[in-house]
């Protein structure tokens, strides 16, 4: 599962994706950024 991958991954990925994702201004982008990592995560794959 995606988030069985992200949960184990360094405090210093975790923040920079949830910032990644947070930072951007319109919701339409944040969802999409969300769902990049989400699907990216699920592949056992870092974002970044």
């Amino acid at each position: 599962m995606a988030w069985d991958f992200f949960i184990v991954q360094a405090p210093s990925y975790k923040k920079v994706i949830i910032h990644w994702v947070m930072s951007a201004k319109q919701e339409k982008t944040q969802l999409s950024r969300l769902e990049k990592a989400i699907k990216t995560s699920a592949q056992q794959k870092r974002v970044l």
